[in-house]
């Protein structure tokens, strides 16, 4: 437009402001920058957009850019005009009139202050007075994701002494600067921070600085330490836990009198918005316990311990986890009777050091010793414990604590009254979590009683004796609990015993042999090593030498009685020595000698027989001694059995096995030969009666020699029966003659030997009462054996005997099976016809009445009444006709049958007409089922029952046979007992006593050098 151009007009565009400096008018007050009432200079007013006139010659007016401000951006202002500073202050305070400093009068006018402003430009066009304000733009404050922001406040009031940190004030997160200086912000590091987020903040005011999140880790945890807040009290080292947010907010730290230096509470795994400049944050790795192993902790603060206390007592702290707890609770210093197991914990490792093994050297221990403590299969630990109170006087160990977990809660042990030292409770095996500072464990093997033997229990822990016993007496025995040796032994197996505070002896519960021999090749190691062959002097003066055996046994239940009596040398130092509690010997391959018997043997059995048979043959001469043998061998049985009972042991039984006689005496005790006069066939025949031909050669039992010379025939003749009998049964099976006479003999060997089985075995038993039963009983069983016996010998001859009476019986059978087989197909049609005629006949009869029933409805007889063939009389036509065709359907299949009968009675009839082409294949059959020797059996039974003769003449020659076959038993068991069932006896028991320490003998003789070699040396291994 043609007005812009004149001069003195002043065009302002909307982007644009107008600065107006006056050439000419009164000069500016000293103090003044800026005309406020048209001083000469720059004035305070500014033109906005649009046209304005100012006259050339007085006025210049320069155009400038408006200030405009970015959304991510502020203005710091500087207004070179205003009033003073108050002294101390370092920025402007906010004019809330001076429209965001485009009103310069009224900046001025409401007292604007020279010099930074606190006020700030946001995002928008500002028309300011440039020549008033200097604007500075700079980018706001952004923090970023995992950020904060740190406040520093360069104006403010002074932090009072002592202070590090201005408390917080409400100022809008520092975006309001005068609200800060209003509501008394200090000049310092502020507790308050900036979190994620943009901010419109004076950085002229506020030094802001950016630092990371604190981030601990899954497995890491946070330890602090205070800058800031209320000084320690004097002999406390860590600051106590107040609610500040996990270290978040710092304001209420201090508020709520959080202490200077490092805290007891942690930083669990996280993000957390934390001033670093108040907390320092050490990132430490959890605890890690790892399987199997265990962690000690020592504490370096709390309690201190009281005098004699060993370890701290444990408290509920949450496994060290809640270090507050841990103090409040009572918590002491030092090492920690608590221990932790498997897993991750989250311990403040500035109050706590936890020891596991990959430290454990640092603190004098081995790794080893924080691991799960393992108790071996078949071992046991035994316990000593290095806390709690002193044993009493006396005590060499602590009794047994209930309710610790086998010392896995020390503080359970301590509080219960638990002892220091060896402990009377053990562990078995398995895997234990143990304070390696509270206890010490000793593994030792389970207690091994082996079968056949007892364990006598000797215990140095419990009550004392005199409050089970009033007086202790020599021999005594006392319950479980109390000391010395316990009166219920323990049964074979293995067992759990502390060998450190109870010993165990072994006592064997089976029967033991003594020899009083000399024999020079009798290991060490037996029971009766040291006895040797008796030298006796008789009542005439001359010395005998006298072999002995003593049996004894001694019972579960009298063990500690005998153990108490005899006592057990080296009880009290008790080792664990192969096959527990025994010496090896080379006996019975590895037989075991128990210590407790030798002292049995050497302290009361050999003195005792040795002083019984001294004194015994002083009352005998010597003849007299060797011919009463048997009565002096009772009477030296009663008096050791009443002597060893008030020891606990039973004598099962004394013998006198060998009486050495003087040289001068041998040759009247020299027994004459006898001459054997039998032949050899009489041997034999004695022998098949199943007699000692020895003992019937003597001419004291000559009869007796008749008599089973007769039962000895009779065996034979049976087993020679026997032959025909089993060979004709075998030819009727198989039809071989080889094959009758190998299994015939055979046969007749079973038989022999059976008879004489029987014989052998049919004597009188001696019984220890009156009763007859026992040989009632066994008579009986063996007539029944040799009563069949004699019919299954019997059976076949009698076959043989009636052999063409059988052939006929079993020809006519055949015959008739032949003809049955036949008849056979016609029979079944016949059966098939007479079925289908009864349930024709029923059908005909439903017919009949069916049709009547039909009739009658029609002609409204019945039924309805109603004359007609209506519906209902339809349904009885069609019953009627159904019924009537069934009827026809069996009369047809009846018809089929009978011509079917029909061609079956023809074919018979060419079978019969020509038998040796048609019936060959029949035949054939038949014979083969009706041949056999049961066919033949079935038949003699028929005939049996047909015919009385053959049934008589059956019965008498199977009453023979019975008759020959248990005539040998009858005549040897209603005999009386003769001269020779005596010797016999005699000479039975000889052999048997001498068969039984012949036996003793060799087990003692059959000593290998290998066997003795290894036996010194597991001795020598012991005794070292």
């Amino acid at each position: 437009m043609a007005i812009d151009r004149v001069p003195g007009v002043y065009v302002i565009s909307q982007d644009e402001v107008g600065i107006v400096y006056k050439k000419f008018g009164s000069p500016l007050p000293s103090n003044r920058q800026i005309a406020l009432n048209g001083e000469m200079g720059w004035q305070v007013d500014t033109l906005g957009p649009g046209r304005h006139f100012r006259s050339r010659l007085t006025y210049k007016v320069f155009k400038q850019k408006a200030i405009q401000i970015d959304k991510d951006e502020i203005g710091l202002v500087t207004a070179n005009d205003g009033a003073s500073l108050p002294t101390g202050k370092m920025f402007g305070k906010v004019v809330e009139e001076c429209d965001d400093f485009q009103d310069g009068r009224a900046f001025i006018n409401n007292g604007g202050q020279r010099g930074r402003q606190l006020g700030i430009l946001r995002n928008g066009i500002y028309r300011i007075n440039t020549q008033l304000f200097s604007v500075e733009i700079r980018p706001i404050i952004h923090i970023n994701d995992y950020e904060i922001g740190l406040v520093e406040a360069k104006d403010g009031k002074p932090l009072p002494i002592g202070k590090t940190f201005g408390d917080a004030v409400e100022c809008n997160n520092f975006e309001d600067a005068q609200a800060f200086i209003n509501n008394g912000g200090y000049r310092s590091q502020q507790l308050k921070i900036i979190t994620t987020g943009k901010y419109a903040i004076n950085t002229e005011l506020f030094k802001i600085k950016r630092v990371e999140l604190i981030k601990i880790g899954v497995n890491e945890v946070g330890l602090v330490e205070a800058r800031d807040g209320e000084p320690l009290p004097l002999g406390q080292n860590f600051g106590k836990v107040v609610e500040c947010g996990t270290f978040q907010d710092a304001e209420a730290f201090i508020k709520n009198g959080g202490q200077q230096g490092n805290q007891l509470a942690i930083i669990p795994p996280g993000i957390h918005y934390i001033n670093t400049e108040l907390f320092k944050v050490h990132n430490v790795p959890l605890i890690n316990i790892r399987s199997g192993e265990i962690g000690l902790v020592i504490a370096q603060d709390g309690a201190e311990l009281p005098p004699g206390q060993i370890l701290a007592k444990a408290v509920d702290c949450e496994n060290f986890q809640n270090a507050e707890a841990f103090l409040n609770n009572g918590g002491q210093q030092g090492k920690q009777r608590a221990i932790l197991t498997e897993g991750y914990y989250r311990i403040n490792t500035e109050l706590f050091t936890v020891v596991t093994t990959d430290n454990a050297k640092q603190y004098g221990l081995n790794p080893e010793q924080l691991k799960v403590y393992r108790v071996e299969s078949g071992k046991i630990g035994i316990v000593t414990t290095f806390d709690g109170k002193p044993l009493p006087g006396g005590d060499i160990a602590g009794p047994v604590i209930e309710g610790h977990n086998k010392f896995q809660e020390p503080q359970e042990f301590i509080d219960k009254g638990g002892y220091r030292g060896l402990q009377e409770e053990f562990i078995e095996e398995g895997f234990w979590s143990l304070n390696p500072w509270f206890v010490e464990v000793e593994q030792v093997p389970l207690t091994n009683i082996k079968t056949g033997t007892v364990g006598v229990l000797i215990s140095n822990v419990g009550k004392n004796s005199q409050a089970n016993q009033e007086q202790t007496t020599y021999g005594s025995q006392f319950n479980i609990g109390y000391k010395g040796i316990q009166n219920i032994p323990r049964e074979a197996g293995t067992h759990p015993i502390n060998t450190r505070v109870k010993s165990i002896v072994i006592v064997p519960v089976h029967e033991i042999t003594l020899d009083w021999r000399t024999d020079k090749n009798k290991p060490a190691t037996n029971y009766d090593s040291n006895l040797e062959t008796l030298k006796l002097r008789s009542k005439d003066g001359f010395i005998l030498n006298l072999e002995v055996t003593q049996v004894i046994n001694i019972s579960p239940k009298n063990s500690p009685k005998m153990i108490s009596r005899v006592g057990s040398p080296n009880a009290n130092s008790y080792k664990q020595v192969e096959e527990q509690g025994g010496v090896l010997s080379c006996l019975s391959n590895g037989a075991v000698k128990y210590s407790s018997i030798k002292n049995l043997v050497n302290r009361v059995l050999e003195p005792m027989v040795d002083n019984y048979f001294r004194n015994s043959a002083q009352e005998y001469n010597v003849l007299d001694f060797l011919q009463q043998r048997d009565q002096i061998q009772e009477r030296a049985t009663e008096h050791i059995k009443s002597a060893l009972n008030a020891y606990g042991v039973e004598a099962v039984g004394t013998f006198i096995n060998e009486i050495g006689l003087p040289a001068e005496l041998q040759h009247l005790i020299q027994a004459p030969t006898i001459k054997d006069n039998l032949n050899s066939l009489e041997k034999f025949l004695l022998w098949s009666a199943g007699a000692d031909h020895d003992i019937l050669a003597q001419k004291e039992c000559l009869i007796e020699r008749y008599k089973y010379t007769a039962i000895g025939t009779t065996v034979l003749l049976t087993s020679t029966t026997a032959i025909f009998s089993g060979g004709y049964a075998l030819f009727t099976v198989f039809g071989s003659v080889a094959a009758s006479c190998v299994g015939g003999t055979f046969w007749s060997f079973i038989v022999f030997n059976l008879d004489r089985f029987l014989i052998l075995s049919s004597k009188r038993i001696k019984s220890d009462s009156n009763s007859n039963l026992p040989f009632i009983a066994a008579t009986i069983l063996r007539l029944i054996i040799a009563l069949l016996l004699s019919f299954v010998v019997a059976k076949p001859l009698e076959l043989r005997l009636f052999e063409k009476e059988i052939n006929q019986k079993i020809e006519q059978d055949k015959n008739d099976i032949r003809e049955e087989k036949i008849n056979e197909p016609i029979k079944e049609l016949e059966q098939e016809i007479k079925g289908l005629n009864e349930e024709k006949d029923k059908y005909k009869n439903e017919w009949k009445d069916a049709e009547n029933a039909a009739n009658a409805e029609a002609e409204g007889t019945q039924g309805t009444g109603q004359f007609g063939k209506g519906i209902v009389y339809q349904d009885k036509r069609n019953y009627a006709d159904e019924i009537k065709q069934k009827f026809i359907e069996l009369d047809n299949k009846v018809k089929d049958k009978e011509e079917t009968i029909d061609k079956l009675r023809q074919e018979r009839n060419l079978i019969l007409q020509s038998p040796e082409s048609n019936l060959e294949q029949l035949k054939e059959q038949i014979d083969k089922e009706s041949d056999g020797f049961l066919a033949r059996l079935v038949a003699l039974e028929e005939l049996s029952k047909d015919d009385p003769n053959i049934r008589n003449i059956n019965w008498l020659i199977t009453a023979l046979f019975v008759t020959i076959e248990i005539s040998p038993i009858l005549v040897k068991l209603l005999s009386g007992k003769g001269p020779y069932d005596y010797l016999l006896e005699q000479k039975e028991s000889q052999e048997n006593y001498n068969e039984y320490f012949r036996i003793k003998k060799e087990q003692r003789l059959l000593l290998s050098e290998e066997l003795s070699k290894k036996y010194m040396k597991k001795i020598n291994d012991f005794e070292q």
